[in-house]
């Protein structure tokens, strides 16, 4: 959540619910987000910050296939050289 108050807000509603933080699995997450366990054990992370970066267009103009289509990236038509 790269939005603060949504963040917190989304925290404190947790808090209300009576769930209380947990150490993250993986402590990656220990100062990006706040971690919860779900009813059934599962780890939930509330990260603060910006998820995804735009992907650039430029990363995939090379992309192809073996087996032109389908997935065909190469700009050529299925078949040509």
């Amino acid at each position: 959540m790269p939005d603060s108050e949504a963040y917190a807000k989304a925290v404190e509603r947790l808090h209300d619910q009576g769930h209380a933080p947990v150490e993250p699995e993986n402590p990656y997450w220990k100062d990006k987000s706040l971690t919860f366990e779900d009813p059934d054990g599962w780890r939930v992370v509330i990260y603060r910050g910006q998820a995804f970066a735009k992907p650039r267009l430029s990363m995939f103009a090379n992309i192809s296939t073996s087996h032109g289509n389908p997935g065909n990236y190469s700009g050529q038509k299925s078949g040509s050289t």
